[in-house]
């Protein structure tokens, strides 16, 4: 458990990335916006930085004072900015405030390069115009809808489609994006991933157990790796090649004193709940074939019963296997 002040409140989490959108426009903003103008800094300020939704009531103050209240109203809206959107600092608040109040996407004419980057941290899709002039044709409270935006965020078009559904108009914006980035625009920003990540770790910690393995780092452990122990008198020399010939699955050795003892499972980076799952299959048969024996037969159902339960926890946190029938 995670214990806090009053005066520190959990950080705002994204959603993943909707098939659609339509939603308002909350507010527009010229050129030149700088983070000072998204999140005000100073005493005021500053003692409240753990406190995101007492800053909340500070966001965009500077342009205009009712933003926080209508964004809240709303639920959910855009931001339409101009040229060089977010320069300035590379202060994290100034995404972080926004997506607390359900910003979900900024349409500028360009962004400064960090805030760009903070925005699709946290979720919040960075779109620009293709024509500059489109900017103009935009005001506040216009309704805004993005009807294939997942599909063409996954698909790297590069390009997504945006209708301005109040004055009948339908543009294409930019969205210029790395394949990292654009995996964290889908996911809903870059705690979903560490959420996954760890989610993956208790998954695979959790079927290994219930295989009745051993972990080489039962307490102390990383969320990327998985080390694990081998059954005496299994090579594991032999786990891998089996592994890898029979499944297409590559795994790691040890080293020196752990060569042949151990198989390492990776499982970070853009790796997803099916490709553990086929991983430990083959691990589990390839023990097996080895000469090896293996526990429990359903130790699939247990890890994914863990990883179900890890994405709904803080990142860190253990999770233990819910019952598994």
């Amino acid at each position: 458990e995670v214990l806090r002040g009053p005066n520190i409140k959990p950080l705002p989490v994204a959603q993943p990335l909707t098939d659609t959108m339509e939603l308002p426009c909350l507010l527009k903003v010229g050129d030149n916006i700088t983070t000072d103008h998204i999140m005000p800094a100073g005493s005021k300020i500053l003692p409240y930085r753990s406190n995101i939704p007492h800053l909340a009531n500070y966001c965009f103050e500077v342009c205009d004072p009712e933003f926080p209240a209508r964004a809240m109203a709303a639920e959910g809206g855009f931001i339409v900015g101009g040229a060089n959107y977010g320069q300035g600092s590379s202060r994290e608040h100034a995404a972080l405030v926004p997506l607390y109040l359900h910003v979900r996407g900024v349409l500028a004419r360009s962004f400064a390069r960090i805030h760009r980057a903070n925005l699709i941290n946290n979720g919040i899709l960075p779109l620009e115009f293709a024509n500059e002039s489109d900017y103009d044709r935009f005001d506040r409270d216009d309704e805004i809808a993005l009807p294939d935006v997942r599909r063409e965020v996954a698909e790297a078009t590069g390009k997504v489609t945006v209708q301005n559904v109040t004055k009948g108009f339908t543009i294409s914006m930019n969205l210029s994006v790395t394949e990292r980035q654009r995996d964290m625009l889908l996911a809903g920003g870059l705690d979903a991933v560490y959420r996954k990540q760890w989610a993956l770790t208790m998954f695979t910690r959790a079927a290994v157990k219930a295989m009745g393995l051993e972990l080489l780092a039962p307490d102390d452990f990383a969320w990327g790796i998985t080390s694990v122990l081998l059954p005496e008198g299994v090579d594991g020399n032999e786990v891998l090649r089996l592994a890898a010939e029979k499944h297409g699955i590559y795994m790691a050795g040890g080293q020196d004193q752990l060569k042949g003892r151990i198989v390492r499972i990776g499982h970070m980076g853009w790796v997803d709940w099916a490709d553990v799952a086929a991983g430990l299959y083959a691990l589990e048969r390839s023990i097996v074939d080895a000469g090896g024996y293996i526990g429990a037969r359903n130790y699939l159902e247990q890890g994914l019963a863990v990883y179900r339960a890890a994405l709904e926890v803080t990142p860190g946190t253990p999770v233990s296997c819910p019952a598994v029938r």
